[in-house]
C-alpha cells in the first residue's frame, strides 16, 4: 500500500473516529431531549369501541430460544373481522401507545372480500375504517397504522394462530382495565365497580403519551417503571447496571437472542429475590433482565424510564387494575376471579 492511501486511510478512519464522538456528546444532550419528546408524544387516539364493554378472555403464546422455552412469550387476544371465518388474534402490548394492523396480513384479508381503504400520510400508511371485534367488544381503527410487517396469511396452515397486529394502550384510555392474569380475562369497565373498594388504595400513574409509568419500589429504593405487557418473558427488564445489582448471583443465566421487528437482541435473564412494592402491595420480581444495546441508548433511555420496564412476570398471580380514566392503578394479589365475578359481562 502507498504511503499516500495509507494516509487517506488513515483520515478517514480519524473523520468517522471524531463523528462518532461528536455524535455521542450531542447524544448525551440532545439525545435525551429529543427521546423523552418523542417517547412521550401525544399521538390521537384512533381505536373506538362501538357499544357495550365485555370482558376479554386471553391466550399464551409460547416461544422456544435455543434450549429455553419460554410458556408466557405474549398474550394474545381472539379477534373477529366480518366475513372471515378463521379465528384471530391480536397481541396485547401496552407497550404500544396505538392499535395497528400488519400489512401483510390486511391484504390478505382484502382477497377475502374484506373491505376497506388505505391512505398515505407524512410516510406513513393508514387504513381509513377497520371494524373487527375484541372477544365481544365491537370496535373500529380509524385513520388507524399499517405497520409494513407480516407476512401474508397462509390459510391452510390451521396449527398457527393467526396473529394480525397489535392492540395498544389506546385500549385501557378513558376505560378501566382489569387484567386478571391466574384466569387470563382482561375486565374493561366504564367506571369503577364497588368491589374495588375492598381492594384497598388507588395510586396515581402518568399516562402522557399513553405510556404506562407506575411508581413503585424495589426493595426501599423508588423508581418509576413502564408497564408493558408485550414484555410477557420479564419480571424486571433493566439497565446492566441494575441487572447486577438485583440479580441472585449464584442463579444461572439464562441468555438467547430475540427478534425485535427482524433485528436480533441479546437477551439476559437471572433469577431475582427482590421485591416491587406498588402502594401497600409487595409482590416478588421473580426474574431481573437485560438486552445488549448500544451502552449509549442504554443509558439514555435509563434518563427517560428511570427504573425499567415492567412486564408480566412479576403480575402472574395477581390482577392489575388500570383506571385510565382517572390514572390510577392498584394490584390485588392471589384475588383471581374472586374480585369481580359479579361485574364481568
Amino acid at each position: 500500500m502507498t504511503k499516500k492511501k495509507k494516509r487517506s486511510k488513515r483520515k478517514i478512519l480519524l473523520y468517522l473516529s471524531a463523528t462518532t464522538l461528536l455524535l455521542l456528546v450531542a447524544g448525551s444532550f440532545g439525545g435525551y431531549l429529543y427521546l423523552k419528546a418523542t417517547f412521550f408524544a401525544d399521538s390521537p387516539n384512533t381505536l373506538s369501541f362501538e357499544g357495550d364493554l365485555h370482558t376479554v378472555s386471553f391466550q399464551w403464546s409460547a416461544f422456544q430460544a435455543g434450549d429455553h422455552l419460554e410458556p408466557h412469550g405474549a398474550m394474545l387476544v381472539p379477534v373477529t373481522v366480518p366475513g372471515i371465518e378463521e379465528q384471530l388474534y391480536m397481541q396485547f402490548d401496552t407497550g404500544s401507545p396505538s392499535t395497528f394492523l400488519l400489512s401483510g396480513c390486511l391484504e390478505s384479508l382484502r382477497e377475502r372480500g374484506v373491505e376497506f381503504e388505505t391512505t398515505e400520510k407524512e410516510g406513513e400508511i393508514q387504513v381509513k375504517r377497520f371494524e373487527f371485534s375484541i372477544g365481544d367488544n365491537k370496535v373500529a381503527l380509524n385513520s388507524g397504522h399499517v405497520s409494513q410487517r407480516g407476512k401474508r396469511i397462509d390459510w391452510n396452515d390451521s396449527e398457527s394462530r393467526i396473529k394480525i397486529g397489535t392492540i395498544g394502550a389506546d385500549f385501557i384510555d378513558q376505560r378501566i382495565c382489569e387484567i386478571d392474569f391466574p384466569s387470563q380475562k382482561i375486565r374493561l369497565h366504564d367506571s369503577r365497580p364497588e368491589s374495588f373498594n375492598t381492594l384497598g388504595t388507588f395510586t396515581s400513574f402518568k399516562f402522557k403519551g399513553r405510556r404506562i409509568m407506575l411508581p413503585a419500589e424495589i426493595n426501599g429504593i423508588a423508581m418509576e417503571l413502564f408497564y408493558d405487557s408485550g414484555c410477557s418473558a420479564f419480571g424486571f427488564l433493566t439497565s446492566k447496571y441494575h441487572y447486577d445489582r438485583y440479580a441472585e448471583k449464584t442463579s444461572s443465566e439464562i441468555s438467547y437472542n430475540a427478534n425485535r421487528h427482524g433485528d436480533p437482541v441479546f437477551i439476559h435473564h437471572k433469577t431475582c429475590r427482590a421485591k416491587f412494592k406498588f402502594g401497600d402491595v409487595e409482590l416478588p420480581v421473580k426474574r431481573v433482565s437485560y438486552a445488549e444495546l448500544y451502552n449509549f441508548l442504554q443509558v439514555t433511555l435509563g434518563r427517560v424510564i428511570n427504573g425499567g420496564f415492567l412486564g408480566n412476570k412479576s403480575l402472574l398471580d395477581s390482577t392489575l387494575i388500570i383506571d385510565g380514566i382517572s390514572n390510577e392503578f392498584l394490584v390485588a394479589p392471589n384475588t383471581a376471579a374472586e374480585i369481580t365475578d359479579q361485574t364481568s359481562r
